[in-house]
């Protein structure tokens, strides 16, 4: 691909360039007048003394960090606990009800691809299956032009999307917006982004918070394509206009959004993966980044499978977590990015929505990709050469290798080694402060013969989000305590979740750990997790000055 892109091309010329990633991942895009990036830099971001912001859309409150001791937030039980410890125990912790559930053919996430779309295209708002969904997704026009539905076909629901517009409409009209309603075991969640209407429909257990959020992240994965100056001026000239014509082709790449948002934990804890890694190894993979950059260089990042390894960013400059998630989707969603190197436009919305980016991706080996972002789109060679200078330091001190070797170990294992986590299914662990997160998937879901991981994945993140629902909702109240614990059980496992100013943390256990054997492990857990931060986090990325 690189021996094709001439950095002195016509604007119609550039235009193709943008399409050239688009097409790989079934874009079909046909005009798109190019955005070029804020100038004014300094007005598009905030500066702060972390290098990423929290995306938690409901509530951005816990973005603090705090100097508490270990033991100021151990958890312990009644057995360990002493009068000068304010410490729970088994009794103090919040105990939820929670209806077992399997996971069928009605679930948001699919094997087979494009799934539902591609079997059931023509389904329409009377098919029995297209109602039994339990979460729905809709995009549409401020006109009610139908322009996305997770299931089914856009125009089949065309009278439906109607109503959708006519009910904001009457709402707008009596000096009111629309936020939420409710019928039957169905809420209706809506998000008025104008030129664009954005609705949830769920029958799940989730705060009217939670399903906003993942509208959010839809939305921004709308502007990373189209920015919002060109959303604004195409429903300016003609407010009738099917938005379908420029994104049409583009589902799958929201599909596989919403798929990720039911099982990944990374979007209700609004943080990025982390890769664990010896603190030297990855000083080394930062010095990499930093070696010999250009100028032109903004930021960029490695990541293996999507968890950062490790970054590098202009000093002034924090990218909000979501704008890297829509960026990783969208890679994951084309078929070329194991295969070529990528230059494209990309619209950061937490960034700067009005304007474009440009992306430079490639694999520097199976499954290791780099990412690299500069504000000109002429650029492409600069950053092609700064990648094979990337690779030639990363071979000279064997960091391949060691990426490698991480990659391969079993790093909950290794842990095992300390405390005992025979019984643990998943544990997932986020630092507020790095707002990063871990993932150890327990030998006990590895070795599931009813469902793939993804499926068991799917029903404890489940678990997952109903129990940070009560924290968030507690956190925002005024006449209720916060919510610091949350324990679950159900026929399937045990869950306990833990809410700090430092961290969240949730855990599941099989059926055979006690609720006191699992407030221990969790204690031991965390304190490990402690004295070994620059391991398993990205604490001090370099910056470029």
């Amino acid at each position: 691909m690189s021996e094709n892109i001439d950095p002195n091309v016509s604007e119609n010329k550039q235009i193709q360039l943008q399409n050239t990633f688009l097409k790989e991942s079934n874009f079909s895009i046909h005009k798109v007048l190019q955005e070029s990036s804020s100038n004014n830099l300094d007005e598009s971001f905030e500066t702060r003394n972390i290098f990423l912001k929290d995306a938690n859309f409901p509530n951005n409150s816990n973005n603090k960090t705090n100097n508490s001791t270990e033991g100021n937030s151990e958890l312990k039980t009644s057995e360990n606990s002493n009068k000068n410890e304010l410490l729970p125990s088994q009794e103090n912790i919040q105990k939820i009800e929670f209806k077992d559930e399997k996971i069928d053919e009605n679930s948001e996430t699919s094997s087979d691809g494009e799934g539902y779309r591609k079997n059931h295209s023509k389904a329409d708002i009377t098919s029995r299956r297209w109602q039994k969904k339990k979460k729905h997704y809709f995009i549409l026009s401020t006109a009610g032009k139908p322009i996305y539905s997770r299931y089914g076909d856009e125009s089949k629901l065309s009278s439906f999307m109607g109503i959708i517009q006519a009910i904001v409409s009457t709402v707008s009209n009596l000096q009111d917006e629309i936020k939420s309603m409710k019928i039957g075991n169905r809420n209706f969640v809506f998000l008025l982004r104008e030129p664009l209407y954005l609705v949830l429909s769920s029958t799940e257990k989730e705060t009217e918070m939670q399903l906003v959020s993942e509208l959010e992240y839809i939305y921004d994965q709308v502007l990373c394509i189209l920015t919002y100056t060109q959303l604004s001026r195409i429903f300016e000239v003609h407010g009738n206009f099917d938005l379908r014509r420029l994104l049409g082709g583009t589902e799958n790449i929201i599909d596989n959004l919403i798929d990720r948002m039911q099982y990944d934990p990374c979007f209700f804890l609004g943080s990025l993966e982390s890769l664990p890694m010896s603190y030297l190894e990855r000083e080394k993979i930062g010095n990499a980044l930093i070696e010999k950059h250009p100028k032109s260089l903004l930021f960029g990042f490695i990541t293996y499978k999507f968890e950062i390894v490790n970054l590098v960013r202009h000093h002034k400059i924090n990218l909000h977590p979501s704008d890297l998630m829509i960026l990783f989707n969208m890679a994951q969603s084309s078929t070329s990015m194991s295969a070529n190197e990528v230059w494209t436009p990309f619209c950061f919305p937490r960034f700067n929505k009005n304007g474009f980016l440009f992306v430079y991706i490639s694999s520097l080996a199976e499954n290791i990709n780099l990412f690299l972002v500069a504000t000109e789109r002429d650029k492409f060679y600069e950053l092609f050469e700064h990648k094979n200078t990337i690779k030639t330091y990363m071979d000279k001190y064997g960091c391949f290798e060691k990426l490698s070797s991480c990659i391969k170990t079993d790093h909950i294992d290794n842990i095992s080694k300390n405390i005992k986590l025979d019984n643990v299914k998943f544990i997932s662990f986020k630092s507020k402060k790095y707002v990063q997160h871990i993932n150890f998937i327990g030998k006990k879901m590895k070795g599931t013969k009813t469902n793939t991981i993804e499926g068991e994945l799917l029903k404890i993140t489940k678990m997952f989000r109903y129990c940070r629902k009560n924290f968030v909702s507690t956190e925002n109240s005024l006449t209720e305590e916060p919510i610091k614990l949350n324990y679950m059980s159900t026929s399937f496992e045990h869950i306990l979740a833990w809410n700090t100013v430092d961290f969240e943390m949730y855990a599941a256990f099989d059926l055979t750990k006690s609720i006191d054997n699992a407030i221990d492990t969790i204690n031991l857990f965390v304190r490990h997790i402690k004295r070994n931060t620059e391991f398993y986090f990205v604490t001090n990325p370099p910056s470029l000055k």
